[in-house]
């Protein structure tokens, strides 16, 4: 069973990549990703748990 990936989704997951890795700093990296996850999921909010 083939399951494709729509145009947009992946368009959405490479700038995410993109801006994930230009991130120079552990925090700014973190608040990006947990920004990122709430524009591609459409959810008002979301939480980040980093153990250690």
């Amino acid at each position: 069973m083939s399951r494709q990936i729509p145009v947009e989704r992946l368009e959405a997951l490479t700038s995410a990549v993109t801006t994930l890795l230009s991130a120079t700093e552990l925090e700014t990296m973190l608040r990006r990703m947990v920004e990122t996850a709430c524009e591609a999921t459409g959810a008002r909010y979301a939480a980040l748990g980093v153990i250690g």
